[in-house]
């Protein structure tokens, strides 16, 4: 198998994925407009080859999703930004905030990568 080979497979396997994360967007935004939802914003972070979604805040407060509904949003919060930037959480890992306008289904991500940066400085005959 040369490069271009996996190239190929590696595109035709985030293609997939777009195209599976679409059909649970629509999914998603069904079971968020039935539940009064206008408004999600949420905080991700990944790092040491794990990570999770926090602080998810829906609008109205008063509005309820179920555990499994609830569940189900946190897991398409974590992979709108992961098809975004796979592979995020290894190392120092990166996070950011999603912000979902249910209303003109509009998702926004804010996402920043972390990394460690060295200086390297050669001083001969000083």
């Amino acid at each position: 198998m040369d490069w271009s080979e996996i190239n190929a497979r590696v595109e035709k396997m985030a293609c997939e994925r777009k195209e599976q994360l679409k059909a649970e967007r629509t999914t998603m935004l069904g079971v968020l407009r039935e539940a009064g939802v206008t408004r999600v914003e949420a905080s991700y972070d990944g790092y040491g080859d794990s990570g999770n979604v926090e602080d998810v805040m829906v609008e109205p407060h008063g509005a309820k999703l179920d555990a499994e509904q609830d569940k189900k949003l946190k897991d398409f919060l974590w992979d709108v930004p992961y098809t975004l930037h796979p592979g995020f959480e290894i190392n120092e890992g990166g996070c950011g905030e999603v912000v979902w306008d249910v209303l003109e289904d509009k998702i926004d991500v804010s996402h920043s990568d972390r990394f460690v940066d060295t200086n390297h400085y050669d001083h001969e005959d000083v």
